[in-house]
């Protein structure tokens, strides 16, 4: 319960602090220039209240909650629950919303084809973790795909519920 209301409380204030987000110039056509005037002024109303760092890939986080044990590797297997919005709070994917919230996959598996940014962020985490992955266009969707506008950060509020070992 105590997690639902933290995603709904970052949910509600990233939509309040970013409704107006949204290119406004007559061409309709977003660039990676709006994406990163955006993303700027995110990562500026967050560390006002959070520590926001960044990897050397470019993927942005809050730790929330950092978990125990360790880390995941190619081919562990991993279990998360996880909210994907927007950064002016529109959801597009969550694991909350299905019958068994947790998800679980091979970490780094070639056929899973996971956003680079996702991964990314997924390697800072152990069991018990909370983080936000805030992850710039360019390690996710790129200039879009059908589903997600072209340059559009986006981010995941991911809880690591378990990291089986390869080995085990």
């Amino acid at each position: 319960m105590k997690i639902k209301a933290t995603l709904l409380l970052t949910i509600f204030s990233f939509s309040l602090l970013f409704t107006a987000c949204f290119n406004d110039d007559d061409s309709g056509i977003r660039t990676e220039a709006d994406e990163l005037i955006e993303l700027n002024e995110l990562l500026e109303k967050l560390e006002e209240n959070y520590t926001v760092e960044q990897t050397s890939l470019g993927t942005y986080y809050i730790v929330h909650k950092q978990g125990e044990g360790e880390f995941p590797e190619a081919g562990d297997s991993l279990s998360i629950q996880y909210l994907g919005y927007f950064i002016d709070g529109t959801t597009f994917d969550s694991s909350f919303e299905r019958q068994d919230s947790i998800w679980n996959f091979m970490y780094l598996d070639p056929q899973m084809q996971l956003i680079e940014g996702m991964n990314d962020g997924l390697a800072l985490m152990n069991t018990g973790s909370y983080y936000d992955l805030i992850i710039p266009s360019s390690l996710g969707y790129g200039d879009g795909n059908g589903v997600f506008p072209r340059y559009k950060t986006t981010v995941f509020s991911v809880k690591m519920k378990g990291i089986k070992k390869l080995a085990e």
